[in-house]
């Protein structure tokens, strides 16, 4: 039971993780520097940077 508990909080937590993980990442090879776009739940742009 102990197992079986374990193993859920481990997919939910990898689950979780795993989710917010949509940033869109760009090297500008003219500057030298990472250009990153991150995005709202409703996929709207929230920051590019």
């Amino acid at each position: 039971m102990k197992k079986l508990i374990l193993l859920l909080v481990i997919c939910i937590t990898t689950s979780v993780v795993y989710s917010q993980k949509d940033r869109e990442q760009k090297l500008n090879k003219e500057t030298n520097l990472i250009e990153v776009t991150e995005y709202h739940d409703n996929g709207l742009v929230s920051q590019e940077g």
